[in-house]
């Protein structure tokens, strides 16, 4: 019998190769197929990969087949994979991720698992970057191949080990980012507890006050606190001076604890206008530092530092005409329908308004809808002064303290929950 020449052996490998594959032949090349959407402030990104590279990123066994039961349980952990490797950002800043949803899609010889993953940007997008860094490190032959749906286009890209990177930019109309900006500032107020804590420990002792002689020292609290924290925002935003954040947000807190030592202690506060000039200085490093965590455009950079401000001070204005009607109710000696129900009415608007503005519902509703009829209860027992100035000072402090100890320490406390 005739024996087989190299060559010849040869020819019947590949053949075997190309009719046979082996699994780690068919590993080789492996796709992944992405479709970005981007609108507004958000990007929504749609995985489909398919079930043989599962393993990697849910991590199972090495030569084990992923299974259907096995992509929907592990989903979190697939989706945490994915995000970890592909990162969205906006003009230089990350946008954050938010709850991705699951499903799986049949396919020819086995199924895809579909993660599909919003994200989140500070502000409205200008200059989109995507980093894909998915399977390289399992495959250096992967790729990522996506749909990018951004301004008004669509885009066809490719991700390889060597192009991991894509970007595209777009200029916003002036006029809709400064209207923007102006929202990040309402927004920041509402979400900023300590910045609306502050301003609610100065207003315990106004709210008893006579009208005229209480809209003065509103007016004068209110301005200088503007002016204070307008300076040190603008300041430091435009890089003229810095401080950090370790120093300025305990600074923050201990103001907050300060005030709150004041209104238990001081019969009758006095010059607080100057009190909350050099207190406003700290807060408007705290303004800035989120102003930076945001991003500035290069485009409009003045314009949209003043229209922030503007929303800061938006948001400021709100919570003092909600929070002195209210307080002003609760230091009446004798409650009628014609003066509770003008102060009942804005609890619910309140709400709504903190709502659509970011804040979690459960911290909205227990301060509107716990803390001030527990301030209505201690003031019918115990009176105005005793029961919500200083009833409210003591929850101020205690507040006030667990916001310092987490700032100090680095930790959080109640699951985030203290803003």
């Amino acid at each position: 019998m005739r024996r087989c020449t190299t060559r010849e052996a040869l020819w019947v490998w590949v053949c075997l190769l190309l009719l046979f594959p082996t699994r780690g032949w068919a590993h080789q090349n492996s796709v992944t197929w992405l479709r970005v959407r981007a609108e507004g402030r958000e990007v929504r990104a749609e995985f489909r990969v398919d079930s043989l590279d599962l393993n990697e990123a849910l991590g199972l066994p090495a030569g084990r087949d992923a299974t259907r039961e096995d992509a929907l349980q592990k989903a979190p952990q697939g989706a945490a994979y994915l995000v970890q490797r592909f990162r969205v950002s906006n003009a230089g800043h990350r946008c954050a991720p938010q709850a991705h949803q699951a499903r799986l899609r049949e396919r020819q010889g086995g199924f895809e698992l579909v993660l599909a993953v919003p994200f989140t940007c500070p502000h409205s997008l200008e200059a989109l970057a995507l980093r894909y860094d998915l399977f390289f490190d399992v495959d250096p032959r992967h790729q990522g191949i996506a749909t990018v749906e951004a301004f008004g286009g669509t885009a066809q890209v490719v991700f390889r080990e060597a192009t991991r990177d894509y970007a595209q930019e777009h200029r916003v109309p002036l006029r809709a980012q400064l209207g923007q900006y102006v929202s990040l500032g309402v927004e920041h107020i509402f979400q900023g507890y300590d910045h609306i804590a502050f301003l609610f420990g100065l207003l315990l002792v106004v709210g008893a006050r006579r009208p005229r002689e209480g809209a003065r020292e509103v007016l004068a609290i209110v301005t200088s606190f503007t002016v204070a924290h307008s300076l040190t925002l603008v300041g430091s935003a435009l890089g003229w001076f810095a401080l950090s954040p370790r120093v300025v947000e305990p600074a923050i807190a201990l103001s907050i604890a300060f005030v709150a030592v004041e209104n238990l202690l001081a019969r009758e506060p006095r010059g607080r206008w100057a009190l909350t000039f050099g207190f406003g200085l700290v807060h408007g490093f705290g303004f800035a530092g989120v102003l930076q965590e945001l991003g500035l455009p290069a485009r409009g950079l003045v314009p949209s530092l003043l229209a922030f401000n503007v929303g800061v001070e938006l948001g400021q204005l709100a919570v003092v005409l909600v929070a002195l009607p209210v307080l002003a109710a609760l230091s009446r000696d004798r409650w009628t329908p014609g003066t509770v129900a003008p102060a009942a009415l804005l609890l619910p608007v309140a709400f709504v308004v903190l709502s659509h503005s970011g804040v979690p519902w459960l911290p909205a509703a227990l301060v509107l809808f716990a803390a001030v009829p527990a301030l209505g209860i201690a003031s019918r027992r115990w009176g105005y002064v005793r029961g919500v100035r200083k009833g409210g000072s003591v929850v101020l402090f205690f507040l006030a303290a667990l916001w310092f100890f987490e700032r100090v320490s680095g930790r959080t406390l109640f699951g985030g929950h203290l803003g």
